[in-house]
């Protein structure tokens, strides 16, 4: 080894070291429906909690670590905090994943369940997890939850699009102003018009469509066949943006 590679080397051992040492300091365990979970908090500040636990998070740290253990918690949590009633306070809906364990009141709302996309992931982490793991224990102990998912996945398609509309859970409109990664204003909106199909979460979608149809036969209250999921994932339409890639959203009503 040339002594600039070692020396490049040392530095990416000493980095791995860092954030193993700052990923620690994020380590929270809780007790959430019966299950002792060790989790992972989104964020601090100045050494203290600044985000808590966000399903979206750690679903997609789930995806990029690839430890199982960590995975298998992840999943629990999100199974055991889907919604289970419509809500417009907090964009409830039965089978809709967590935004965030503890809640913000913003402009006479809660972001409770402010996030289209977390049941989406929730599917595609436990189908990943089925086939790599080559044990379907796990899928069989959240199958309810599974199912759930897949029946909102299902309720928000409309011509091959996953639309997002507050009018699901009974509302006008949510606290976040927008509801995938992107929790924040769209340019030049101060809200969507909903109903809204966004980029991502319709790729999201898709995929979760796919995932469902691998989970189906596991699933003893499947409620669609893996045929149907299949044939409703390959008619999914692609989108076309209108506008500015930055928007990264196609709505019914108009073009953003």
């Amino acid at each position: 080894m040339s002594e600039r590679d070692a020396g490049a080397r040392g530095r990416l051992l000493r980095l791995a070291a860092t954030a193993a040492a700052e990923r620690s300091r994020l380590e929270l365990t809780t007790r959430i429906a019966g299950n002792d979970l060790t989790l992972y908090r989104a964020g601090l500040r100045e050494g203290r909690d600044w985000f808590g636990l966000f399903g979206r998070d750690l679903l997609i740290t789930a995806l990029l670590l690839g430890e199982w253990e960590f995975a298998r918690d992840a999943l629990r949590f999100v199974s055991a905090t889907l919604g289970n009633r419509f809500d417009p306070r907090t964009g409830e809906e039965p089978g809709r994943g967590l935004h965030e364990f503890n809640d913000v009141q913003m402009r006479g709302l809660s972001t409770r369940y402010n996030a289209s996309e977390v049941s989406l992931l929730f599917l595609v982490v436990a189908a990943k997890h089925l086939g790599e793991a080559e044990d379907d224990g796990l899928v069989r102990e959240i199958s309810g939850g599974l199912t759930r998912a897949t029946d909102y996945l299902l309720r928000h398609f409309e011509d091959g699009l996953f639309r997002e509309d507050p009018a699901a859970c009974g509302a006008t409109r949510y606290a976040l102003r927008a509801t995938y990664w992107k929790d924040s204003r769209l340019p030049g909106r101060e809200d969507p018009f909903y109903p809204v199909t966004y980029t991502l979460v319709q790729a999201q979608a898709v995929a979760a469509l796919r995932a469902a149809a691998r989970l189906a036969e596991h699933l003893p209250e499947a409620p669609a066949s893996r045929a149907t999921l299949i044939a409703a994932s390959s008619r999914s339409t692609p989108i076309t943006l209108r506008a500015s890639p930055s928007s990264l959203a196609h709505s019914a009503k108009a073009p953003v």
